[in-house]
């Protein structure tokens, strides 16, 4: 069985992330996730089209974890990295 976790944002499902957090309780309403990815190749988050207030599915192997909307997505830009 598969662990991996998956973003699923329309039809396309993201892997391979360089961090990743998922807060479920039953005193914290409502549940969260966030997860850090870098880019392989210049423009390669822009394709992927994370947009806020789209909606997505998180899922940890085969558990869906999380359903809801993007808030925020905070692209980040140095010397040596995109992420």
């Amino acid at each position: 069985m598969s662990e991996d976790l998956t973003v699923t944002i329309g039809t396309t499902a993201i892997t391979g992330w360089t961090d990743i957090r998922v807060t479920r309780g039953i005193e914290r309403v409502p549940s969260d996730f966030s997860i850090g990815m870098t880019e392989l190749h210049p423009g390669e988050l822009a394709e992927i089209g994370i947009e806020p207030g789209s909606a997505c599915a998180v899922k940890l192997g085969d558990n869906l974890v999380v359903t809801g909307y993007i808030d925020h997505f905070i692209p980040s830009f140095g010397p040596s990295d995109h992420s």
